[in-house]
């Protein structure tokens, strides 16, 4: 996935990513829900969406290296 300044999450990523918040980053998630009750056409809403996306990217990414770490 390219994370480009024209980065646009799909449903499913961000349906993961609020799931992930609500387990991992109450503050991730209370920023994106801030935007959130915006309409979906709204670029403040895309932005927050995209943010949380981000935030939940890379921390599975981090998350998979230290378990590859942990397993050598």
């Amino acid at each position: 996935m390219h994370l480009d300044h024209a980065f646009r999450p799909t449903t499913d990523e961000i349906r993961c990513a609020i799931l992930w918040a609500l387990d991992h980053d109450r503050a991730a998630l209370v920023e994106h829900r801030a935007s959130a009750h915006l309409s979906l056409r709204s670029p403040l809403r895309r932005a927050a969406d995209a943010r949380l996306v981000r935030r939940w990217l890379e921390a599975s990414a981090i998350s998979s290296v230290l378990t590859c770490a942990m397993a050598a």
